[in-house]
């Protein structure tokens, strides 16, 4: 394939991204901004875990059996 037709697909790829990203970014919705700067953000709060059951603790399921005799397949 000729050099000038090698361009001028690379040109065409070049323009059809172009068009695909101005679609694209049209069909976004804008974000929100927050509109009040100078409150400031409550603090971050820690992920709380449940607690883990053990092997041998009751099963969680209420079937009195301890838990690796029980849903621990």
């Amino acid at each position: 394939m000729p050099a000038h037709e090698l361009q001028e697909r690379a040109n065409q790829v070049i323009d059809a991204a172009t068009r695909l990203h101005a679609y694209w970014l049209k069909q976004r919705t804008p974000m929100r901004m927050p509109t009040n700067f100078s409150k400031p953000l409550p603090p971050a709060q820690p992920a709380v875990s449940q607690k883990l059951v053990g092997r041998n603790d009751p099963c969680p399921c209420g079937s009195g059996k301890k838990y690796k005799k029980c849903c621990l397949h």
